[in-house]
């Protein structure tokens, strides 16, 4: 509950009360990004104001090339990928994805109607990409991470933030612009006040687009119609008017919300990072690439999407041509769906779940069957067992997979694509690998033959998690169980996923050997102190044909065998690479100098491990194991040494005569 004295101020009359016969030069719209809702009185505003530009938040430096994004062959879902490449070798990336229903996507489409100017406003993402971890751009982040809408979710007897939505915005028919101006600016603005401290980053964003807004004033005079997520419509508004938002700490009334905010602080890792010199923006692009209902769909990992995108699809469209809902069109579809996995629905049950269904809608005052009243009906309905917070049942699993959909984006053949797409393309083609829509066969290889070519491009489509290319079978240079022939299986089928993992994978590079080294030097930089992980990314390396950035790559393999304290990992790296080292004459790594350093860093450090080690319990297998690695390291590759002879012998003497260790 709120404190007596915690009084919210409510949103300013002047920033939602728009006198469409006299607007003010600037009208701000909010919008939840993939509201229906949203969208379609969008256009009902831009009706009556008749504005003479319309911004919209998104990437500001794609604004010359906005006629990409209006294509007319393009299939929607799509998304706008923007990448950087940082000076510590890392990458990041983003998305700003748009499906039929996202206002920003409509926005474009009623300002080519209108003929009037449209442009992007918010910064680059590669001014954001040392600030910002959050992949999708289009998240509804200040409205998760908030304690007024759990507040509200308690008064209104809903189970979380999307149903809250759904309830004031997307299930009033009789809601018109105004009234929608009205209640979301009130809504945002209570998050503005509720959600704390602005971060560095939102006061970034919203400075950059008040230039903008301010630059278009300037330019086309008003009014200016201005989409963005609805908690920046008050903070614009708020900077533009020069006030300031009183802002409510709510933090200890909500609880929950505190601890999921709670994370464990790492001092020393805190410290490494404050000491750290920032890494920066080497370079980066930004392109189009398809998308999917499954990718948007917030049960797929983006905080910000929707549960259901088909679904709500299917309310756009039904809002847009003025028809009712009907719900029964999922529900048939998730009883084939059921039946075709062997669970077949009686008509009793089909009969049970659409009264129910009804009957939960006009509990909650409606006549509309919604996508939570059917799911609601069919747990009632078909599911017995009793349910847990971690598991899903595969009745509900079927039914969210109808409501998803599976709709798949396209996009028109004429947008530009990065130079990675057309030289990876070419390489593919080249070996014979390039999937074609309807493509599927099986490829052996035999490595002690020509073909090792042909399996490094593999490999490094493999690395770079492209699409339609599947490691089915042969040698496993990992085990090493079987080397009596050294061979590969493989599975290429076209998918519909190539060609944006294609683009996505632009990020690491121009071609496909770059982008795949690139690939495991970041890699590297993620699993530091595992030398296991290490050392299968050597292995990985050699089976790409790694050599332009050997020396670098095995650089940071040789800190992450440094780093690790772990005796029974680093003598397990240590077979793998001797096996690089000495025997692999088939894929071109043996007495390779590079790998010959790294052997001799993980031999050393293995030695260290073991003298320090003392005595080990109920792992003896394992410590005879990592012993034997240890001394055919030193056999094979060593035991010439007068030097080296003498430090093993040494080392084994010490651990011999000190008490605190195992026996021998």
């Amino acid at each position: 509950m709120i404190d007596d004295d915690k009084t919210a101020e409510l949103a300013p009359r002047e920033l939602w009360d728009v006198d469409a016969a006299a607007p003010p030069d600037v009208v701000l719209f909010p919008v939840r990004h993939y509201s229906p809702t949203s969208a379609r009185l969008l256009w009902d505003c831009a009706a009556a104001l008749q504005p003479s530009a319309v911004l919209v938040e998104g990437p500001s430096d794609f604004n010359d090339r906005l006629d990409e994004l209006m294509l007319e062959g393009h299939e929607l879902p799509i998304a706008l990928y923007t990448y950087v490449r940082l000076s510590d070798d890392s990458r990041r990336s983003a998305f700003y994805p748009y499906c039929e229903y996202a206002p920003e996507w409509q926005a474009q489409l009623l300002a080519r109607d209108h003929d009037v100017p449209f442009r992007f406003i918010d910064l680059p993402w590669d001014e954001m990409a040392l600030r910002s971890d959050r992949e999708h751009r289009y998240s509804d982040e200040h409205f998760r991470v908030n304690p007024y809408p759990e507040l509200l979710c308690q008064r209104m007897n809903v189970a979380d933030f999307d149903e809250l939505w759904d309830v004031l915005f997307e299930l009033d028919t009789e809601l018109d612009w105004t009234g929608y101006m009205r209640r979301a600016h009130e809504f945002c603005w209570q998050l503005r006040v509720f959600g704390g401290e602005e971060s560095a980053e939102n006061v970034a964003r919203e400075a950059c687009m008040l230039r903008h807004i301010e630059q278009t004033v300037a330019e086309v005079g008003g009014p200016v119609l201005v989409v963005t997520g609805g908690y920046h419509s008050g903070g614009l508004w708020a900077k533009r008017a020069g006030r300031e938002i009183a802002l409510i700490d709510l933090t200890p009334a909500v609880t929950t919300i505190a601890r999921d905010r709670e994370q464990p602080v790492n001092l020393q890792d805190k410290l490494a990072a404050e000491l750290a010199e920032p890494p920066t923006v080497v370079d980066g692009g930004i392109t189009l690439t398809p998308f999917t209902y499954e990718r948007i769909d917030k049960l797929s990992g983006y905080a910000s999407g929707v549960h259901g995108p088909a679904f709500y699809q299917y309310v756009w469209t039904s809002r847009r041509d003025d028809e009712p809902l009907d719900s029964r069109r999922f529900l048939y579809e998730i009883l084939v769906r059921l039946r075709e996995k062997g669970h077949v629905a009686s008509t009793a049950d089909v009969i049970g779940i659409e009264s129910t269904a009804r009957a939960l809608a006009r509990l909650r005052g409606r006549e509309e069957v919604w996508r939570f009243d059917l799911l609601d009906a069919i747990s009632s309905a078909l599911v017995k067992e009793a349910q847990d917070a971690d598991y899903e049942h595969p009745v509900l699993q079927v039914a969210r997979d109808v409501l998803r959909g599976a709709r798949r984006g396209r996009v028109d053949a004429r947008a530009p694509l990065p130079p990675f797409v057309h030289n990876a393309r070419r390489i593919l083609e080249q070996h014979g690998l390039l999937p074609t829509d309807g493509d599927e066969r099986r490829i052996e290889l035999d490595l002690e033959s020509d073909e090792v070519a042909k399996s490094r491009v593999l490999h490094q489509c493999r690395v770079l998690a492209l699409a339609g290319f599947q490691f089915a079978g042969g040698t496993d240079f990992a085990a090493r169980d079987d080397l009596s022939e050294v061979w590969e299986e493989w599975l290429v089928a076209w998918s519909p996923e190539f060609e944006a993992t294609l683009i996505e994978a632009a990020v690491y590079g121009a071609d496909l050997q770059e982008a795949a080294t690139a690939r495991v030097l970041e890699r590297a930089q993620s699993d530091a102190g595992d030398a296991q992980k290490a050392a299968l990314l050597a292995i990985d390396a050699v089976l790409m044909g790694v050599n332009a950035v050997a020396e670098q790559l095995y650089e940071k393999l040789e800190a992450i065998v440094r780093e690790d304290a772990d005796f029974f990992k680093v003598t397990s790296a240590l077979s793998h690479i001797l096996y690089l080292f000495r025997y692999d004459e088939v894929l071109g790594s043996a007495d390779d100098p590079h790998l010959g350093q790294l052997l001799h860093e993980t031999y050393l450090r293995a030695l260290w491990l073991f003298e320090s080690l003392g005595t080990v319990k109920d792992r003896d297998s394992e410590l005879i194991s990592a012993i034997r690695n240890l001394y055919q390291t030193f056999q094979r590759c060593y035991a010439q040494d007068d030097d080296e002879r003498a430090g093993f012998a040494d080392v084994f003497a010490r651990i011999a005569n000190d008490d605190a260790q195992a026996a021998l």
